[in-house]
């Protein structure tokens, strides 16, 4: 019954992502470059722009808490404290969002594209603390169809908007409405069929901020890190040079989510491992999913060779855009990096190990400040790639050497017990 519950979770969690995943790449990379005309190489630059500051603060808003939330297999706090405590979060992190934006220099259709699809983005956040619900419920196939609807409706929509107004703005503004409209009569309507009400004072809510506070760092810094290149990257080529990076990385990034996704259902099953200290199972399912990322891309990278350059000019149309087909491969290389580093950060979550974390987040910070302007110059855009991937490499590194350090405490007991036998 367990192998057919996971596989089922798995069909449903993969597709439904992968379609929503497939609608943000639609958007951020076709849609705005074919919908925009003339203007498609420079709406990518702000669209990419504004995901990439908001990606900053989707992080922070989940607080790192939903694989914290699905391992809480013990019930130590109750699905409305969970709720409550992302409602404060995800307010929190527009604010923060909004601040930051208007600081760094950020103004005009820039701005409001940045406020705009940060709000569209936080749905994210919002919608995960009910998945986590519906997750340790084994329903994961309402997660998926959730997911599939939105993407669906997203691309429907912005469209639309695109086609009738021709403005990014009230197109972006569109899209967000019906979004949340649908996360608020599909995802919450089903979470409420399996929401066990529970307290949630301010002392249990404070308590479960400070207990998920490494993990939200953690999210937050990972983020930062990770988006800096790309943050540099616009400062120090230009809008219409985001706008190319974009167009280019959009496909790759849906291979990305893609695997992420995959092995997102495998967290109960390290959960259930861990609590019965088998050191070996836990070990046999970290080697099932790297054997998946390094199938996917390899994959990946075969498939940049046979059809990258033909697809890009089968997709844009843009010579510009095909001449930076080039950049697919160190892509593609750092898409498996960052699917490594998604699967340390679960493990070491399950593991509890908040030092590694923290400590990982703050090398990634160090390194990225000091190697991504002077990469980019030298290589151009390839140069933002080459630093992501150079990032994750250092934080791969720190995880693997905590996590194992974690794993071996707490299933020695075991192993000791069966030595004694």
């Amino acid at each position: 019954m367990e192998d057919k519950t996971l596989k089922r979770n798995l069909l449903f969690n993969t597709i439904g992502n992968g379609i929503y995943y497939l609608s943000q790449w639609i958007i951020t990379g076709w849609l705005i470059k074919i919908l925009s005309g003339t203007q498609g190489t420079y709406n990518a630059g702000l669209l990419s722009t504004a995901a990439t500051v908001a990606n900053m603060f989707i992080g922070l808003a989940g607080f790192g808490m939903r694989n914290f939330q699905v391992s809480d297999l013990s019930g130590d706090y109750s699905d409305t404290a969970y709720e409550v405590s992302r409602y404060i979060t995800v307010g929190v992190s527009l604010v923060l969002g909004v601040v930051y934006s208007v600081f760094t220099g950020y103004s005009g259709i820039q701005l409001w594209c940045i406020i705009i699809f940060l709000m569209y983005k936080l749905t994210e956040p919002m919608t995960d603390v009910w998945h986590g619900v519906l997750q340790k419920a084994e329903r994961m196939d309402i997660i998926g169809i959730a997911y599939a609807m939105r993407g669906l409706l997203s691309v429907a929509v912005f469209a639309a908007g695109m086609l009738v107004t021709k403005n990014l703005v009230i197109s972006l503004g569109l899209l967000t409405v019906s979004v949340f409209l649908l996360c608020y009569f599909y995802d919450l309507k089903k979470t409420n069929e399996v929401f066990h009400r529970g307290s949630a004072n301010p002392k249990i809510l404070f308590t479960l901020l400070a207990q998920c506070l490494p993990l939200a760092i953690h999210t937050f810094l990972n983020g930062v890190s990770t988006n800096l290149p790309k943050i540099y990257l616009e400062r120090i080529l230009g809008t219409e040079h985001m706008g190319i990076y974009n167009l280019v990385n959009s496909p790759v990034l849906v291979l990305q989510v893609g695997i992420a996704y995959l092995f997102a259902p495998f967290i109960t099953h390290f959960t259930h491992r861990l609590e019965e200290k088998d050191k070996k199972g836990f070990l046999h399912l970290v080697g099932v999913v790297c054997g998946i990322v390094v199938a996917a891309g390899i994959l990946g990278l075969l498939g940049c060779a046979a059809f990258g350059k033909m697809g890009l000019e089968f997709l844009y149309h843009d010579q510009k855009v095909v001449e930076a087909s080039g950049l697919l491969y160190p892509m593609v290389i750092c898409v498996v990096f960052s699917c490594f580093s998604v699967l340390l950060c679960m493990l070491n979550t399950v593991l509890r190990s908040m030092a590694g974390l923290i400590i990982s987040n703050i090398a990634e910070i160090a390194v990225a400040v000091l190697i991504s302007a002077p990469l980019i110059r030298r290589f151009g855009m390839a140069g933002t790639s080459i630093a992501t991937t150079l990032i994750l490499a250092v934080q791969c590194a720190l995880l693997v050497v905590f996590g194992l350090r974690s794993l071996d405490k707490q299933t020695a007991k075991k192993e000791e017990t069966e030595n004694e036998e």
